[in-house]
């Protein structure tokens, strides 16, 4: 939404976001144009993944956007923190490509093409959580690893060229998933029951209605995985396999 100083009053930008799930953690102006980022699902209609520019008219792609795995516009990903640094828009969040680049949790815009800088903050269940910049050295809020190095939630990039690889211009067709996504129901005591995960660990978030993750964790392929809610209020709240396009609403009611 805006603040039309005409009436002082909020109104809708566009669309706005499209999807149940959809949210925006992050603004910046970059060339003119507004760049919103955050959990921004291009399978619900909206026009990127989890990045847009806003033209002043209409909503439009940024690439092909982010991916936590390659090639998925389907699986939990999100752009949480957006800079301007000279003449270059830096990205973080819960990626790891940025158009088929590799990109561990930062990558750069540079006006028509994904660029990442190497290095990845994304190990475990990492991801960049706010960035800036103090002179012409990054800083990123992340987990508690960078490059296999426990840096305690904060990194400096200390590399003196931000563009390490860069993605073909252009926006590529997305592919069709192959495989059916996994099941998630509730039990008859109230808990989240997880079938048809596909081999290894898989991350799971719990959002709430008002779009705030307020519990992550690990499930293990084979037979059926249960999530708790014991620890949760009543109320509606998304869960979403990370790897596996699944994603369903759920409503605690005690």
């Amino acid at each position: 939404s805006y603040l039309d100083n005409t009436d002082n009053t909020w109104k809708l930008l566009g669309p706005g976001f499209l999807g149940g799930s959809s949210s925006g953690h992050s603004l910046a102006v970059y060339q003119d144009e507004l760049y919103v980022g955050g959990q921004i699902a291009l399978a619900s209609g909206n026009a990127g993944q989890d990045i847009m520019r806003w033209d002043g008219t209409a909503f439009h792609p940024v690439g092909n956007g982010v991916q936590r795995n390659f090639n998925d516009f389907n699986g939990f990903s999100d752009v949480r923190g957006l800079v301007v640094h000279n003449g270059l828009l830096f990205a973080c969040g819960g990626f790891r490509y940025a158009s088929g680049v590799p990109a561990g949790g930062v990558a750069i815009w540079d006006g028509s093409q994904w660029c990442a800088p190497g290095g990845d903050i994304t190990q475990g269940m990492g991801y960049g959580e706010s960035l800036a910049f103090v002179g012409d050295t990054l800083f990123v809020l992340c987990g508690q690893y960078a490059d296999d190095t426990f840096v305690n939630h904060l990194a400096r990039y200390d590399g003196t060229d931000f563009i390490y690889t860069c993605s073909p211009v252009g926006i590529t067709e997305l592919p069709q998933p192959t495989t059916r996504p996994p099941v998630i129901r509730q039990t008859s005591e109230g808990q989240w029951q997880v079938s048809g995960l596909s081999a290894g660990q898989h991350r799971y978030v719990v959002m709430d209605a008002l779009g705030r993750m307020v519990e992550e964790g690990l499930l293990q392929s084979g037979g059926q995985s249960l999530i708790s809610t014991h620890g949760l209020s009543d109320g509606t709240y998304v869960i979403k396999i990370a790897d596996d396009r699944a994603q369903r609403a759920m409503l605690i009611r005690r």
